[in-house]
């Protein structure tokens, strides 16, 4: 397998006395701005701002797009919402001090040759305590004053937006969990040379059928697709024993080789006050509901009955259509998933359209199963691919937490 690539910057959240110190370091320059958070509340008050501006976003994209293409003359009016928030953003998270961010902006600038064509994509690893993360995707580090000028101009408007860590970066989370993600970077195929996946979905959303579609025609050479579930009967569950499992099948035996996917295509509810009762919303021959705490309950349960040594499957959450997912408590589902020890989680910061869901879907895994590429450059290339195909800057409320070198093994099957 490649060589993991070492990081172009790191962004640790290093606990002090009376808080947490926020930290920034790279290879490519001695500079290390470093920012005092004795209040650690400006974590949540800043992924507020990204809840508020991401909604926003979302209904210009919305109203200025066609099927997912936004047309040239919302550009401006989307740069603008982007870069506002971006910098609302950096300005509640670091302290507003001015010769401190002037410090931020030039360590950044040496750190990464983030305008220069045809460079390596760059990686931004962050590196701290699963409750401390930052969006870090959604933060014109790159250059301040990114999206300062609205404009109408498709390629200015591209141009502008590599402002923003993750359309010039892979983003990398290392959650220091109490119990480590295994580090097995291999999605190994089947001995018919095929990805093994789990497919769930709500089956009233037409990019969860648009997904399907795909991965049983222009994906079926490459990916094995169990499913879809929930099937007659489940129940929640079922539903956790088969996350908790991936050599369970449908006829009580077990799979040779564990599945590597478990793709979700769903409604997200993460409203309610108790996290505890965030809940995944499926609909296939019944409907399930099934909640942080029920899964916590049976992973729990199941655990007492023993679970081979297997490397567990990365984790697709593609939560869409009418889904409600809020970018205050969107590691909720990620950590529940790393800490039952799977590789890898992508998931949305915000409920996205159900059209733009499939798309972003479909050009991810046409990267990651048909052109090999390993799971962080999978991400990044399918939101770069929206943004200069479509000129649609919402591929970057995906998210990716966990192992992000993951690759089918030997690259191509």
């Amino acid at each position: 397998m490649p060589e993991r690539q070492a990081p172009s910057v790191t962004v640790r959240f290093v606990p002090v006395l009376g808080g947490v110190e926020l930290e920034f370091s790279s290879p490519h320059t001695t500079l290390r701005p470093t920012f005092n958070l004795s209040d650690t509340s400006r974590i949540a008050a800043t992924r507020g701002v990204l809840r508020d501006g991401l909604r926003e976003l979302k209904r210009l994209v919305v109203k200025h797009s066609d099927d997912e293409r936004v047309r040239t003359e919302g550009l401006a009016e989307i740069a603008a919402q982007m870069g506002t928030t971006g910098r609302l953003m950096i300005s509640t998270l670091c302290p507003p001090n001015a010769r401190l961010l002037n410090q931020l902006q030039d360590f950044w600038r040496r750190a990464i040759r983030w305008n220069v064509p045809g460079r390596p994509v760059p990686v931004v690893e962050y590196v701290g305590h699963p409750e401390y993360v930052i969006p870090l995707e959604h933060m014109p580090f790159l250059d301040l004053s990114g999206c300062d000028r609205p404009t109408a101009d498709p390629i200015r408007f591209i141009e502008q937006c590599r402002a923003f860590v993750g359309f010039s970066c892979v983003v990398r989370r290392k959650l220091l969990l109490d119990s480590p993600i295994p580090q097995c970077d291999e999605l190994q195929p089947s001995e018919q040379g095929r990805i093994e996946m789990r497919f769930l979905r709500h089956s009233e959303l037409k990019g969860a059928t648009a997904e399907y579609v795909w991965l049983m025609s222009d994906g079926r050479d490459k990916v094995d697709v169990l499913g879809p579930f929930p099937a007659e009967g489940e129940k929640a569950a079922d539903i956790a024993a088969q996350v908790f499992d991936p050599r369970w099948l449908p006829s009580g035996g077990r799979r040779a080789v564990p599945e590597q996917i478990q793709h979700f295509s769903c409604h997200c509810d993460t409203t309610t006050k108790d996290p505890l009762d965030y809940a995944l919303q499926l609909r296939g021959a019944t409907d399930v509901r099934v909640r942080v705490r029920d899964f916590k309950d049976h992973f729990t349960r199941l655990a007492g009955e023993g679970r081979s040594d297997m490397a567990m499957p990365m984790v697709v959450l593609n939560a869409c259509g009418t889904s409600a997912a809020d970018p205050v408590t969107a590691t909720s589902f990620p950590r529940l998933f790393l800490e039952n020890e799977n590789r890898a989680v992508i998931g949305t910061e915000v409920a996205i359209p159900d059209r733009m869901a499939a798309a972003f879907s479909r050009k991810f895994y046409e990267l990651l199963l048909l052109k090999g590429e390993p799971l962080g450059v999978a991400a990044y290339e399918a939101h770069d691919h929206m943004l200069t195909e479509s000129r649609n800057p919402l591929g970057l409320a995906y998210s990716v937490y966990g192992n992000t070198e993951l690759r089918i093994v030997n690259g191509v099957v």
